[in-house]
């Protein structure tokens, strides 16, 4: 979990070029109340994280992200966008980088747009006609190519070649493809429906897809894919839209993701409320995501409260995180501006194996900082289903009286 929320910081960083916000932060988190933990846990969770932090750092070439303890740093995670570390103690592993920079990958998305525009020249039709896209964003001309069976079968291999997820698909239906237009000719989007799209042997679905994009008015996406009794289906609804006044610019977000398969449903919804007035973002979103199993539905939440500085990122997040109608966590996340650091790339010299155990073993040992019997309180809720999926069954059993970290992780 620590490593997954150090690569998370680090996959943050390398979203924002250096320069654009502060150069560092320090991240102390403050938990208020918990539903599951026992008020023993909850002490030595609230002491445990009084002298823990994590940093992040940026320079033009590298970017770091550190968790500390009471000033001693337990693992760190630098890296570029091709190349990145893990270290913890005297040990260093090598770890996978994969930056994801939304202004190039919607980049992207267009350039493959116009070629596939391109592949269907012959096809193409001029329209005038206005489009307004979930509300967010408004078309003001739009190319059309409406191709039968029989034309899409002489194209779909140059259409194919565009994009290798293509190659195992067959279309077997007519379709349509749209392209969006802004007022000055500026590409924002497309539309494109067929209603029969093979994937697979014994897969075919009716694909829907819709998209665009304006700076200054929003986002949309909206997308479909069901089989023929929809026993299998992928829904994506997406909105972020943008509205500026005199005294503020306001974002309203709403996202609806829904994927039914053979095992059953998983949900995401995605709902907030931000307004940036002043140089302050604040207003308050919620994710919720629920799983379906058969007759089990299990409802995860999280809500998010943010007051913070855009012009350096600093500031304050309130949250809570409920797990069917639980609260397994409610606080606050400070973000502070940090002093600037030299940001080195170590050399390679261990397994990320020997990484674990070394973060293992120092989480232990700064754990024992805290009163004794608090201390194993928290070691037996973290230790247990309940504290993760609401299962009573314990994962392992560590309440023990006895138990106490005093060797080294092998070398």
């Amino acid at each position: 979990m620590i490593k997954r929320i150090i690569a998370l910081c680090l996959l943050l960083c390398l979203c924002f070029p250096a320069g654009t916000l502060a150069e560092g932060w320090e991240i102390h988190l403050t938990p208020l109340d918990s539903d599951v933990l026992s008020n023993g846990a909850q002490r030595a969770l609230a002491q445990w994280l009084d002298k823990a932090y994590l940093t992040v750092h940026m320079s033009d070439a590298l970017q770091q992200a550190a968790l500390y303890y009471d000033g001693n740093m337990l693992l760190s995670a630098v890296g570029d966008k091709n190349t990145g570390t893990l270290t913890a103690g005297e040990y260093t592993a090598p770890i996978a980088m994969e930056s994801f920079d939304p202004s190039a990958a919607w980049t992207d998305v267009l350039a493959g747009t116009q070629k596939l525009g391109e592949t269907l020249k012959a096809y193409e039709k001029s329209a005038k006609a206005t489009a307004e896209l979930g509300g967010a964003v408004k078309a003001k001309t739009q190319l059309s190519y409406a191709l039968s069976l029989d034309q899409w079968a002489e194209v779909w291999p140059a259409v194919a070649a565009l994009d290798e997820r293509l190659l195992g698909c067959t279309l077997e239906s007519k379709a349509t493809l749209r392209r969006y237009f802004d007022a000055e000719g500026r590409e924002i989007g497309a539309y494109f429906y067929a209603e029969k799209l093979r994937i697979a042997e014994d897969d075919v679905r009716e694909v829907r897809l819709e998209y665009a994009f304006q700076p200054d008015g929003g986002l949309y996406i909206s997308f479909r894919c069901p089989n023929k009794n929809e026993t299998r289906n992928l829904r994506i609804s997406l909105t972020l839209k943008r509205t500026e006044r005199t005294d503020r610019i306001s974002y309203a977000v709403n996202g609806d993701i829904r994927h039914k398969h053979a095992d059953g449903q998983d949900t995401l919804l995605m709902e907030g409320t931000l307004k940036e007035a002043e140089g302050i973002l604040s207003g308050k979103a919620t994710l919720t995501y629920t799983q379906k199993r058969g007759e089990t539905s299990v409802k995860h939440a999280l809500t998010i409260q943010p007051e913070l500085v855009l012009a350096s990122g600093t500031g304050a997040l309130n949250f809570a995180y409920t797990r069917a109608g639980l609260q397994l966590l409610a606080g606050e996340i400070a973000l502070i501006a940090a002093a600037e650091a030299d940001i080195l790339l170590p050399a390679v010299n261990a397994r990320e194996t020997q990484v674990t155990e070394r973060l293992a073993y120092n989480l232990m040992q700064s754990l024992m900082d805290t009163d004794r019997k608090d201390q194993l309180e928290l070691l037996y809720y973290l230790n247990r289903a309940v504290f993760l999926t609401g299962d009573e069954k314990d994962i392992r059993m560590i309440y023990d009286p006895e138990f106490v970290v005093t060797e080294e992780p092998d070398r």
